[in-house]
């Protein structure tokens, strides 16, 4: 009896230190993930006039004809500096963004096997490539959606636009089509631990496009017909690759 109680007490303990170990690690990740995106924040504000000067090409252009009765301008004078503070946080997040994934990686790898770190050495290279080229998609399709945007604006009136307004769109919308594009990194997720399987996507197929066009609408910053449309056919697009990536790893596809 006193050796059972002397066992469970030794168990205890050593649950406890190990449970302060992770402790200790999850802090020190943290502050150096805090750190890096203080030095990127630093970075980026000197960084701020270029990425402003990128970032507002494509309305400038989208203006042309519309140029007499549109304005861009500040409503306070402490808004260019605050402009300069915000987009410089967020190119320090963007930079920081590896180092961030790295101290993660760090943190969680100690308790993965071997399978699950060739698993994770695989969906995140994925992962990174898939909202890159999310991204980029966006980028190219925003030109039309503000063309879109300003063809409504009536004759004789004046828009005033605030660039602040204009840049967080820019960012919650970059954002929006990154995170539409890791569908297949979801998908293969759920068919990993055994939720899904391709012959189970191909039958629901018209209830996963229904799907899709809700997520798109829900992401759609400006909740517009055109974003939302150009964010769902991609994402249909890769769904159906996704069925194909399923059937090559796992059960085939059967109709």
């Amino acid at each position: 009896m006193t050796e059972t109680t002397e066992t469970q007490s030794q168990d205890g303990v050593e649950l406890r230190a190990t449970f302060f170990e992770h402790l200790s690690e999850l802090r020190t990740r943290i502050v150096w993930s805090i750190s890096f995106i203080a030095v990127g924040w630093v970075v980026g504000y000197f960084l701020e006039p270029a990425a402003y000067a990128w970032a507002t090409r494509p309305l400038i252009q989208a203006l042309g004809k519309h140029t007499p009765q549109v304005q861009i301008a500040y409503r306070n004078f402490a808004d260019p500096f605050l402009m300069q503070i915000k987009v410089g946080l967020f190119i320090g997040i963007g930079l920081a963004a590896p180092l961030i994934t790295w101290q993660l990686w760090l943190f969680i790898a100690p308790g993965l096997n071997n399978n699950e770190r060739k698993g994770i050495r695989f969906v995140a290279p994925l992962s990174v490539i898939l909202f890159a080229i999310g991204v980029t998609f966006g980028c190219a399709i925003l030109p039309a959606c503000l063309r879109w945007f300003l063809n409504y604006l009536p004759r004789g009136a004046t828009l005033i636009q605030d660039p602040q307004v204009y840049i967080l769109f820019l960012v919650k919308m970059l954002l929006a089509f990154g995170l539409a594009f890791e569908l297949p990194v979801v998908v293969l997720f759920l068919a990993k631990i055994g939720l899904i399987n391709a012959e189970m996507m191909w039958k629901y197929w018209r209830q996963g496009v229904v799907g899709i066009s809700v997520v798109a609408m829900v992401l759609t910053p400006s909740n517009d017909a055109v974003t939302m449309l150009a964010m769902a056919f991609p994402m249909v697009i890769l769904y159906f690759l996704s069925i194909f990536l399923i059937g090559r790893t796992g059960k085939p596809v059967s109709k």
